[in-house]
């Protein structure tokens, strides 16, 4: 959250990271707040203050940008840092600008129809079928099932629904590869299949509202929505023996499958099939990751870990080049007129 001046709004005093509603009230007085869209334009040596902060012997270390880096912005910043508060700051407030929150499951699904309802003209409109419910969102997918009005809070994507799947409502579907699986989902369960290496796949379902933290031994500690200890008593897996047991978003739960049958037979399992002894034995003797591990073995499955550093000074190099050829592309464009007009 940006925070300036009523009276100098272009010019940054400070920045919050979630500011809380009563420290937003007691602003509103005499500053205006803007929320953050994401981009940032930085100058070469604000690039090098950011690199340098995010080193740490000569290794790329953790760093926050927003908190740590941005709260050392500003003409009154609430961090002081020599490095960063000698940096200078403008804001461009944009008109009529909105913010959608897609930190959340269900947040991707209401912000989409958000958005999606900002334009209700129909001659606006480039599709010509109506969806059956206006939470619904299909995209890259093959679906093989009837969609209704009582799948509302729908979403799929990169995604093979097949003949035999049963929907219910508020479900998120990705990355489910060609399968011929007999699978159902009741109310607020939700299935991401993410490939890992050239031949496997991480099987993990989970829940609309999950928020994937919490001990596992703790009632209030959802997974698929229901309380993870009771989930995991129905399989009759004990939570003590589960690697990264501390938080369910380290905990060890999803297994990695190197063939598609193994797949659906332990993605029934973990949803609705406690007594179905194929899945439970696929997920025995399969190697698992937490929600914390999958992301990072998917995009560096072939062991290319880019050096952060390297990839930065490439990006600000072609950004740089582009930046100049637009530049003289308009130089010339203005350049054209006197020249004809001699």
């Amino acid at each position: 959250m940006f925070v300036s001046s009523r009276n100098n709004p272009a010019t940054l005093e400070y920045m919050l990271q979630k500011p809380t509603v009563e420290e937003l009230g007691q602003l509103q007085k005499d500053h205006l707040y803007l929320t953050d869209i994401g981009i940032w334009l930085f100058s070469d040596r604000a690039v090098k203050v950011l690199m340098h902060k995010a080193m740490h012997n000569g290794e790329v270390a953790d760093y926050d940008m927003y908190t740590t880096f941005g709260g050392a912005l500003g003409a009154e910043p609430r961090i002081k840092d020599p490095d960063i508060n000698a940096l200078s700051v403008a804001i461009l407030p944009l008109p009529g600008g909105a913010f959608y929150h897609f930190g959340t499951s269900h947040e991707i699904i209401s912000s989409m129809l958000a958005i999606q309802n900002v334009v209700n003209d129909q001659r606006e409109l480039l599709h010509h079928s109506i969806k059956p419910h206006p939470a619904m969102f299909v995209q890259n997918s093959e679906v093989w099932v009837k969609i209704t009005s009582d799948n509302k809070n729908l979403w799929i994507e990169n995604s093979c629904v097949a003949e035999k799947w049963q929907l219910a409502h508020d479900n998120i579907i990705t990355g489910v590869p060609q399968n011929d699986w007999n699978i159902k989902l009741e109310a607020g369960q939700c299935i991401d299949i993410v490939p890992i290496g050239e031949n496997e796949w991480a099987v993990r379902p989970y829940g609309f509202y999950d928020k994937f933290r919490g001990k596992l031994s703790l009632p209030d500690t959802l997974f698929m929505g229901k309380p993870f200890g009771e989930w995991a008593s129905r399989r009759g897996i004990n939570i003590d023996e589960i690697d990264g047991k501390a938080d369910l978003q380290t905990a060890r739960i999803f297994p990695v499958v190197d063939n598609l049958s193994d797949a659906g037979l332990v993605l029934r399992w973990m949803l609705n099939e406690p007594y179905q002894q194929g899945g439970q034995m696929v997920w025995r003797e399969a190697r698992k990751m937490s929600a914390e591990d999958i992301p990072f073995q998917s995009i560096f499955y072939q062991n290319k870990f880019w050096d952060a550093k390297s990839l930065l000074i490439k990006f600000i190099r072609r950004a740089k080049k582009e930046l100049i050829v637009k530049a003289r592309r308009l130089w010339w464009a203005r350049l054209m007129p006197i020249a004809s007009a001699a």
